[in-house]
């Protein structure tokens, strides 16, 4: 996975995590019994966001490094998720769905590039 898609990835599940992060802890400004002038009583009285913002890291780390095992070990496959609806048996049906599963890509770029195609496809270009 070049970095650059890593760290996109790391900074939205990182934005996802600190929303579900803020909430922690808050007291409001009603519950504390002082309420700041020009301020809304639900507003937090003391916010923790240094707190927040390091708990928000935490988690988001270790989401991003279970996303980036589960995509290194190839645990999940297009082939697995789509074998419950039919498609191909991800490995454990019979030869030849495995061996047209691997050669979908190539059959694909004949499909996509027509003139590179010898015919066998049914048509020509």
């Amino acid at each position: 996975m070049p970095i650059t898609t890593a760290a996109a990835i790391f900074f939205l599940i990182w934005w996802v995590v600190l929303f579900a992060v803020l909430p922690w802890g808050v007291r409001s400004q009603h519950e504390g019994g002082t309420i700041v002038p020009g301020t809304d009583p639900g507003a937090p009285a003391i916010p923790y966001l240094r707190r927040k913002l390091l708990w928000t890291t935490f988690v988001a780390a270790l989401i991003f490094a279970a996303c980036y095992v589960v995509y290194v070990e190839h645990l999940v496959t297009i082939e697995g998720l789509t074998a419950p609806f039919g498609g191909v048996d991800a490995g454990r049906g019979d030869a030849k769905k495995r061996s047209r599963a691997k050669a979908l890509p190539n059959d694909l770029h004949l499909i996509l590039n027509p003139r590179r195609c010898s015919g066998d496809l049914g048509f020509s270009a």
